[in-house]
């Protein structure tokens, strides 16, 4: 399986988890209701998108203005998006071969590890059935490093140890690891696994993608 190297670049690959904000901004929790599901107010304000340390498509640096919105704080799980596909009769993801995880999707044993095998398609109808959308680019960007410095990952500069579940780091996982397992990884927003175990979709790749 293939994990996420650097959190600033946003990687599409075969492995893929979701993500997903309020459809509408709002200014703060009392003024809407309670969005559905675990989910971070982010704040409005300006945050530094970019850097120069990862260069190629992160680069350049710029600010950004976002007006606050919700997130979720953890990624969508087997069972979230099981009952996403027994309620509407959306068709089940494939079965990823990780080796010594078999049926991976509907096994109870890893109801609580993320989704994998999904399409941009697929992520979009999930977060339209739970009432949300996909995050854009900055959105999801500005969830995973704040916006007090412009940090290489969502904990600081440093990869350190037991931070992410991180191919090679030897983090005691193969492949996926349940959702929201390394606290000390969790971003300055209150987002976990935003930087390793497995990639996640954006609202941006739309204009690339063919229609349905």
């Amino acid at each position: 399986m293939s994990k996420r190297n650097y959190f600033l670049i946003t990687l599409i690959l075969a492995l893929l988890a979701l993500s997903s904000c309020t459809k509408d901004n709002t200014t703060g929790p009392d003024n809407d209701p309670p969005p559905p599901g675990e989910m971070v107010l982010i704040p409005a304000g300006t945050f530094t998108m970019g850097s120069t340390q990862v260069g190629g498509t992160a680069i350049p640096e710029h600010q950004v203005h976002l007006d606050a919105y919700w997130m979720d704080k953890y990624e969508v799980t087997n069972a979230q998006y099981k009952l996403f596909c027994d309620t509407t009769g959306h068709h089940y993801p494939s079965d990823p071969g990780f080796s010594g995880m078999s049926n991976y999707f509907t096994n109870s044993l890893y109801s609580n590890y993320p989704v994998v095998r999904v399409s941009w398609f697929d992520a979009d109808s999930f977060a339209t059935w739970a009432g949300k959308r996909l995050p854009t680019e900055a959105e999801w960007e500005r969830a995973a490093k704040g916006d007090q410095d412009n940090r290489l990952w969502p904990w600081g500069d440093n990869l350190g140890t037991n931070n992410a579940n991180i191919y090679g780091s030897g983090d005691g996982y193969t492949y996926t690891s349940p959702v929201g397992t390394f606290p000390t990884g969790v971003s300055p927003a209150g987002c976990y696994d935003m930087a390793g175990n497995v990639c996640e979709w954006c609202n941006y790749l739309l204009q690339h993608q063919p229609p349905k």
